[in-house]
């Protein structure tokens, strides 16, 4: 198993198109390069539009046979199942290989929505359908996934609507990508979190073990949680990614015109002096 990013696997599936791709949890908009797709929700018609197979069915326990899919996507998955060793188990059995995609810890609880009392920058609450329940990571060192229950430290601050300009500077912090091939080990990490500076700072040892910590009790990154003009801040910052993104690409589309009627320009300019050579070359052939 190794860490990667999206692109990676993306353009690794684009280059086996010969490969029967699995998007497990695809909900009503998965990976293009799949050719199936599967969702606990019906989304048959979304799919038959495209002229693409969908099977609805729980993830952790699902009709394929043993090993059909040349690769098998779960991204944003692991986190919501009830049972996360049923979800990878069942990876395993029906794909040769696949990606797992996860939200980071940090990212996944400064998030609205991904909680089930999520607050939201007003102070009221937030009913969850589809909270996650679990912190899924990576441990380079030993090569094993580990999962925990999720505890919501921080008070969330970034609309899910919004996030994904963030993505093209912050991909390694918010999510983390996983390729495995035939199988990858996994286990139970405990709710007990540790930091030592290691200088004159005191050894820091949480045990939040059967624990949540109530919504009000959240640390809050602004000095004003429900101020309106801290989370217009926030918006305000998202918003102005997304206009830059916008100009830059007024500003390609606008180049690449450019150079199409630049390119035009050549083409005709070559007929046109072909046209004169040969009526010189005709000329002192009759000549």
């Amino acid at each position: 198993m190794k860490r990667v990013s999206r692109k990676y696997i993306i353009d690794l599936l684009k280059k086996n198109k010969k490969w029967n791709i699995l998007d497990l949890g695809s909900g009503s908009d998965g990976f293009k390069v799949a050719g199936t797709y599967a969702d606990i929700k019906d989304h048959t018609e979304i799919y038959e539009e495209q002229g693409k197979k969908f099977v609805q069915t729980d993830a952790c326990n699902t009709p394929f046979k043993d090993k059909e899919f040349d690769f098998v996507i779960a991204a944003h998955l692991a986190e919501h199942v009830e049972d996360p060793v049923s979800l990878f188990k069942e990876l395993m059995r029906i794909g040769k290989k696949g990606y797992i995609e996860v939200p980071t810890p940090f990212f996944d609880n400064i998030t609205w929505g991904n909680q089930r009392d999520s607050v939201a920058h007003s102070g009221i609450m937030m009913d969850v359908e589809s909270p996650h329940l679990w912190w899924v990571t990576y441990k380079d060192v030993d090569d094993k996934i580990i999962y925990r229950p999720k505890v919501s430290i921080i008070r969330e601050f970034i609309d899910g609507s919004v996030y994904k300009y963030l993505f093209p500077f912050f991909e390694e912090s918010m999510t983390t990508g996983l390729y495995w091939e035939a199988s990858f080990e996994y286990k139970k990490g405990e709710s007990v979190y540790n930091w030592d500076a290691g200088n004159s700072d005191s050894l820091m040892t949480i045990d939040l073990t059967n624990k949540q910590i109530p919504p009000e009790k959240r640390a809050s990154l602004y000095k004003d949680y429900n101020s309106q003009a801290a989370f217009g801040i926030a918006t305000q910052t998202i918003a102005n990614i997304k206009s830059h993104y916008d100009e830059i690409e007024k500003a390609h589309n606008y180049m690449v015109k450019v150079l199409v009627d630049a390119s035009k320009a050549i083409v005709k300019t070559s007929q046109a002096n072909d046209a004169v050579a040969k009526n010189i070359l005709k000329e002192e052939k009759n000549g």
